[in-house]
This record gives structure tokens, C-alpha cells and sequence, in this order.
């Protein structure tokens, strides 16, 4: 799988990623295509980007490169507190640097929505456009945060399998987490075309708050653009992908094009990364920011002292015990079943009282379902000059059929009992010697009632 490493002394991260090309590399991109660099939903890592990578209208005419967050999917990372959305802008300026990528469009949604805005402050040069997906709030109210703290409570200390399963389901739909909110300075930096995506109808992500965000951006040539998703669904690039990958391609088509030709010029991480230390310097009002180290993206990060430590004392918490612990994940991190497989099971009975295994009962062609064992005679001779064109031999087909799907219906039991041979059920009472003479003597009274 294509990793690039990040190894610095005081951070390390092995951040995964795969793109739309055959080989899953970069060094097959298309130079005549755009590039875009797409970053996973809330919570997910950039498999559930599946919609995107498999659109033709983005997939024939655009080099995509997905990237999983260091906290999410396949990236491995030594944990930090101090870690941030700029943080995880600075890892994706990274990959930029490491992967010679060209400038690209940006496909970011949710939370991670902040991370792809706080790029284009720091590196401007590298976007040239940013595409966002249910933007939330800059500052999740304090309910938010305690339902949130509640719900990864059920999540990370759950006993089984399906108590995991329905923490994740309700994480999953309310979610928040504490965030510091970007300066109208930092946002008033952004000049590169903005289009934001919001579900008309999610109570999580209001349209409201896609709204704000569109008015602070006023560095956005033209003003930066609102499209309106009927949906109420959290994550709109999945479960209304269509629409949206729709919308994305008729943008993207405004643009510019842009050529894909990697960026080969020797320039130093150093060279690439103090401008944007400077930057974020001058956004925060602290020279104390340019005397850190401009190799390590933990240098970005705006974190205070205090929560830092309060992140990972609390991470701390969570990991005690984490290796004997129960997890529903297998040797390859993946979940050992899909969720939609949580019934497929032969203890849970369905709706109707049975209890049956998922299978598919096989269907035989009719041509080979013969009424008999015997094989079916010819209708022909067989020899030249006749009209039948079959071999000459033509035998039964036996094909294994799997357990069927549903249960047999009431009826059956009783087609079935015709068919049976009398015999002499297990239960039928055998009785010997003088006790013999106690039944006769008592014929027609069952033997229980005898035997008080």
C-alpha cells in the first residue's frame, strides 16, 4: 500500500493514501488531467470516498488522490496532543512536497472542511480550488460536546460486538469536538474559488452555518458559492453522491484548465515550508512561531499548552488496557463483519419466528429439470442430415443446492407425512414382565396417569 513517512524528532506519521490509476501511485497521473486531492468524511478513512474515485464523470477526466487522516484508516502516527486542523493541513502540505504533486482542486467535507481552508491560508499556491461538504460550526455548542463525550464513552468501552456497532451508529449522527475557531483575517486569506455543498434538512450541519462561512470568505474572487443538497443526511458525499459529484464536475468545469505535471524542482522541505510558518506567525500575532522547527508539521500547530496536555491525558484514559481489550476489527484493521451482516446469523430469528441462514437457493435452467432420474430420450437420429443438432447423449445435470432463504411453508409438513414410512417412535413405551399385567389391567389409561 503507498505510504509516505513524516519523521521528525518530536513527531512521526506514516500517512497512507491511494489515487483513481491502476498502480494506486502518483507516478502514473495522467500530465493532461487536473488533480484533485480528496480527504475522507468525519470518522472514516478514504475508502468511503468510493463514490467519488468511481464516478466517471470524475474518474475519465481527473487525477484523484485520497488521503486518510494520521487518527483514521490505514495512517499510523505517534500521538500528540498538540495535533490540529492546522496540523493536518500542514500533513497534507507534506504530501505535496513528498509526492511532487501538482496545485489541485480540494474535496474536503465535515469537520475536515476546516483543515482544507486553513491550507489554502498557509499554501495558497498549492489549491486551485476548494470543493466543501457540509460545513460545520467553527464552535459546537456545549451540549454538543456532551452528548459527544457521552457517545465515545459507549464507543470505546463497549463489551461486544453489537454494542460497538450501535455506538457507532449513534456517533455517527450526532457528532462534535472542540475546535478554535479560524480568524476573520484567516479567512478573509482565502482567494481561490470556494464552492460549498450543505444539506437543506441536517440538524447537525445547518445551512446556516454554510451561510456564515460564505460571507466571511470575502477573498474569493466572485464570492464563494452555495449549492443547497435536499437531503438530511450527515454525509452527503455518500448518501447523496450523485447530486453532489455532479454539482462538483459542472464546477470544476468553470475552472481553469490546470496540467498535471509533477512538481520536480529540487526545493528544499525547509524552502517549503518557512513561508507558510511565517504566515501563520502573522496570523496569530506570535513571533515565537518562526523560531520553531519548519520540517515538522506539529510546528503549525495553534494548540494551548494546557488543552494539549488535557488531550493526552485523557487519550491516556482510553488506550489503558487497549491490547487486552475487545476489538471488533481483524488482523487487517478492517471490521470482521459489515454492519449490514449484523442478522446474518442462524440465533437470530426474523420477523416471522424462524431462524435461517442468509443463502441463495440455486435455480436450475429448465432444460435440465427433468421430471425423472432417467435420462431423456432423443427426439432425432442423431445421424447427418437430420434435424437434430444435440449430442447424442444427454445427461442429468446435478447441481448442489444451498439451505433456501426462507421457511417451508405450513403445508408441508403434511405433503411430506404422506410420503413417510411408519415406524416406531423413540418415545413409544416398552413394557416387560409383571408390570405387564398392571397395563392390561388398566387398558385405555395412559401410562403416566397409571404410574402416580
Amino acid at each position: 500500500m503507498p505510504y509516505f513517512d513524516i519523521v521528525t524528532k518530536d513527531d512521526y506519521a506514516s500517512i497512507w493514501y491511494m489515487t483513481n490509476t491502476p498502480y494506486w501511485n502518483v507516478g502514473s497521473f495522467d500530465p493532461n488531467r487536473p488533480t484533485i486531492v480528496m480527504l475522507p468524511p468525519l470518522h472514516l478513512d478514504s475508502t468511503w470516498l468510493f463514490p467519488q474515485l468511481d464516478d466517471p464523470r470524475l474518474h475519465m477526466n481527473y487525477n484523484i488522490i485520497a488521503f486518510d487522516t494520521r487518527l483514521t484508516g490505514q495512517s499510523r502516527c505517534r500521538f500528540s496532543g498538540r495535533y490540529d486542523f492546522w496540523v493536518q493541513a500542514a500533513d497534507i502540505a507534506h504530501a505535496f512536497h513528498h509526492l511532487q504533486l501538482p496545485p489541485a482542486h480540494i474535496f474536503a467535507s465535515e469537520v475536515h472542511s476546516y483543515a482544507a481552508l486553513r491550507l489554502a491560508a498557509l499554501w495558497p499556491h498549492l489549491c486551485l480550488s476548494l470543493t466543501l461538504c457540509n460545513v460545520p460550526a467553527q464552535c459546537e455548542p456545549k451540549s454538543s460536546l456532551d452528548q459527544t463525550d457521552e457517545l465515545c464513552q459507549l464507543w470505546s468501552y463497549a463489551e461486544d460486538l453489537e454494542t460497538f456497532e450501535y455506538g457507532n451508529k449513534v456517533l455517527l449522527e450526532q457528532n462534535a469536538g472542540p475546535r478554535t475557531p479560524m480568524t476573520p483575517s484567516e479567512l478573509a486569506s482565502v482567494n481561490v474559488p470556494v464552492l460549498i455543498l450543505q444539506a437543506d434538512q441536517n440538524h447537525m450541519y445547518p445551512l446556516a452555518n454554510a451561510e456564515v462561512l460564505r460571507d466571511s470568505l470575502v477573498g474569493v474572487p466572485g464570492g464563494a458559492r452555495l449549492f443547497s443538497v435536499k437531503s438530511s443526511s450527515g454525509f452527503v458525499t455518500i448518501m447523496s453522491s450523485s447530486i453532489v459529484n455532479q454539482v462538483f464536475s459542472k464546477f470544476l468545469l468553470t475552472q481553469p484548465h490546470a496540467r498535471s505535471d509533477l512538481n520536480t524542482t529540487k526545493q528544499s522541505l525547509r524552502d517549503a515550508m518557512e513561508p507558510a510558518l511565517s504566515r501563520l506567525a502573522s496570523f496569530k500575532v506570535d513571533s515565537s512561531i518562526l523560531t520553531r522547527d519548519p520540517h515538522s508539521p506539529l510546528s503549525f500547530s495553534c494548540t494551548p499548552l494546557e488543552q494539549a496536555q488535557a488531550q493526552e491525558a485523557k487519550t491516556a484514559a482510553y488506550a489503558k488496557g487497549q491490547r487486552k481489550a475487545f476489538s471488533p476489527l481483524g488482523a487487517d484493521g478492517r471490521p470482521l463483519r459489515k454492519f449490514s451482516e449484523r442478522k446474518d446469523h442462524w440465533l437470530d430469528g426474523g420477523p416471522d419466528g424462524y431462524s435461517y441462514a442468509d443463502a441463495k437457493l440455486k435455480t436450475i435452467p429448465e432444460e435440465h429439470q427433468h421430471g425423472s432420474g432417467k435420462r431423456r430420450p432423443k427426439t432425432g437420429s442423431g445421424r447427418p442430415g437430420t434435424t437434430d443438432h444435440r449430442p447424442e447423449q444427454q445427461w442429468d445435470i446435478v447441481e448442489e443446492l444451498d439451505s433456501p432463504t426462507e421457511p417451508t411453508s405450513a403445508t408441508s409438513p403434511s405433503i411430506l407425512g404422506r410420503n413417510r414410512r411408519g415406524v416406531i417412535g423413540t418415545d413409544q413405551n416398552i413394557v416387560k414382565s409383571s408390570m405387564g399385567k398392571v397395563v392390561s389391567a388398566h387398558a385405555g389409561i395412559p401410562l403416566p396417569r397409571i404410574l402416580r
